[in-house]
């Protein structure tokens, strides 16, 4: 394990999160992440950002449900997160702080302060952390798994529930949170259910 993972696990745990929601967003953004690294121009470090975005996203519940997400940010930004320089850690702080609420806006201090191109990083890597954030939106772990495709314009996501579990929760989570996802990427995003 290396010191940066181990370091974004280790304030994960010092603020009790969630860990097998944390691991099954993970889960699905990353497989989501690879459909669209190579036709958006994301690369390796873009995946440890959103993997460390996935670990944290929650961690403000350890001072308040209410803004947790402003909350992470702040938690995030002002730890020592081992290896990653000050911009990184900006990065990773500012993809947790939009994985609910609004859109990254100008007016958004925080965000304002990034350069273009980690602006735009922003907006796609916490437009995918929405959607795998929608995908266990119960905290249940009832999908068991995604199957994704691209048509035309159109992300077609398709959910595999666990057992028969219902995952209409789920399915509404991701239709709720998908507008940043489809603005930066310039899709409409299509959820289903799908069956073995």
């Amino acid at each position: 394990m290396n010191v940066r993972y181990r370091s974004v696990v280790n304030l994960a745990k010092h603020c009790n999160y969630d860990e097998p929601h944390a691991r099954q967003i993970y889960r699905f953004a990353v497989k989501i992440f690879d459909t669209l690294k190579d036709a958006f121009g994301l690369d390796d470090k873009d995946k440890e950002y959103i993997e460390a975005a996935c670990l944290l996203h929650d961690i403000g519940h350890s001072i308040s449900h209410s803004q947790h997400h402003r909350h992470s940010y702040y938690l995030i930004r002002n730890s020592e997160l081992l290896g990653f320089n000050d911009e990184e850690i900006e990065i990773i702080a500012n993809i947790a702080r939009y994985h609910r609420k609004s859109n990254p806006k100008e007016k958004h201090i925080e965000f304002e302060k990034l350069n273009p191109g980690n602006k735009k990083k922003v907006k796609m890597l916490a437009g995918i952390l929405r959607i795998a954030d929608g995908l266990d939106r119960g905290h249940s772990a009832n999908v068991q798994n995604i199957q994704l495709s691209i048509s035309g314009k159109v992300y077609k996501i398709g959910v595999l529930a666990e057992d028969s579990k219902d995952v209409t929760l789920e399915i509404w989570g991701v239709n709720l949170r998908k507008e940043l996802f489809e603005e930066v990427f310039g899709y409409t995003a299509e959820i289903t259910q799908i069956y073995n």
